[in-house]
């Protein structure tokens, strides 16, 4: 039995799980034991999850790279949120709220990535999280989750993650990002790339700081540069 945060624990049908001793997973756990095998990369943060994990997904999509994916939102050219399959690598959108009603510890918690993209962080979620120490907790915790070695691209500007990562990421790789570098001319924005300018679909900042992350992501992932700056350009936004 799958568990999200809508069922309670008074739940019949829980109740009735628990009585019969049928496995319960909290749906961030099931998901890890499907993609415990392959290489994971999670996008975690309070702002832009979806997006940088959508523009990510577009560019592995769109060079045919085959890969497994847990994301927030309907996709264009993705026929589900989530998919399980024989890929080894899955492309994960990390979220800090809670996992179920038996499960209380931050979903991205559960998933272990040796490659993470944090956005930064701004306190969200209040009623799960009455403090912003608590808030930053939860990510401090995730940090500490990355096993040694793997690679943490983060946003540089947002102070209190940088000091989050500082404390907490002297186990990894740790790779600061701000905006890629434009262009903007009249009413399009260019993305400067190594080889040539590439016309965006999406504009300011925020999309041009999830784009410097997906470009270092996918350098992690063995896309180069000039590649990846070429895919993104076509990228249409999330929903």
């Amino acid at each position: 039995v799958i568990l999200g945060m809508h069922a309670k624990n008074d739940n019949p049908e829980i109740q009735k799980a628990l009585e019969l001793g049928i496995k319960l997973f909290s749906f961030p756990e099931y998901a890890y034991n499907q993609y415990k095998d392959k290489q994971r990369l999670v996008i975690a943060g309070s702002h832009g999850k979806t997006t940088t994990t959508s523009m990510l997904m577009h560019v592995l999509k769109s060079l045919g790279r085959k890969f497994d994916y847990l994301v927030g939102a309907q996709l264009e050219g993705f026929n589900e949120m989530v998919s399980f399959s024989d890929a080894d690598l899955a492309i994960i959108e990390g979220d800090e709220y809670l996992s179920s009603c038996l499960d209380n510890q931050p979903k991205f918690l559960h998933y272990k990535p040796q490659i993470a993209i944090i956005t930064g962080i701004a306190w969200d979620h209040y009623n799960v999280f009455p403090t912003y120490d608590s808030y930053k907790k939860a990510f401090s915790d995730f940090i500490l989750s990355i096993p040694e070695g793997g690679h943490l691209i983060y946003f540089c500007k947002d102070n209190e993650l940088s000091k989050l990562v500082m404390k907490f990421g002297t186990h990894l790789n740790c790779i600061p990002y701000s905006e890629a570098p434009y262009v903007q001319k009249e009413q399009d924005t260019f993305l400067i790339g190594e080889k040539a300018c590439h016309k965006l679909n999406v504009f300011g900042k925020h999309n041009l700081q999830n784009i410097q992350s997906i470009l270092l992501a996918s350098q992690l992932l063995g896309i180069p540069e000039a590649i990846s700056s070429e895919a993104i350009g076509n990228f249409n936004g999330a929903s």
